[in-house]
Parts: structure tokens; sequence; C-alpha cells
């Protein structure tokens, strides 16, 4: 289920703002975490960018 979040996501986010996908987490982390536990947040939501993002090795091979 989250393999497939995570390429819902994908899907939905364009590959120009891929690159802006950490900054925007950790934006978005603190406003969130007063809203909910983090024990929600860190293992319920941040996996599915974790799994989005694109890896080092990814990223080369693409090029």
């Amino acid at each position: 289920m989250l393999d497939a979040t995570a390429r819902s996501l994908i899907a939905v986010i364009r590959d120009a703002v891929g690159r802006y996908l950490a900054p925007v987490t950790a934006l978005f982390s603190l406003p969130v975490t007063f809203l909910m536990s983090n024990h929600a947040y860190y293992f319920g939501f941040v996996p599915v960018p974790l799994r989005a993002a694109p890896t080092p090795t990814s990223a080369a091979a693409a090029r």
C-alpha cells in the first residue's frame, strides 16, 4: 500500500517540483506535528515522500 501511495504521489508531482520535496516536507512538518502526534506524522506520512523521492542511483541512471 505504501508503494501504491508513493506511485500516486509521483504521478501527481512534476519532475521540476520533485527536487523540492524534502524542503516542502520539512516546512510541512512544523504545523502538522502540532496537530497530530509525532509518531503518527513520522511513521504515517513521512514514509510516503521517502518512497517517492528519487534516490541518487535512480537520478544518475536517468541522465
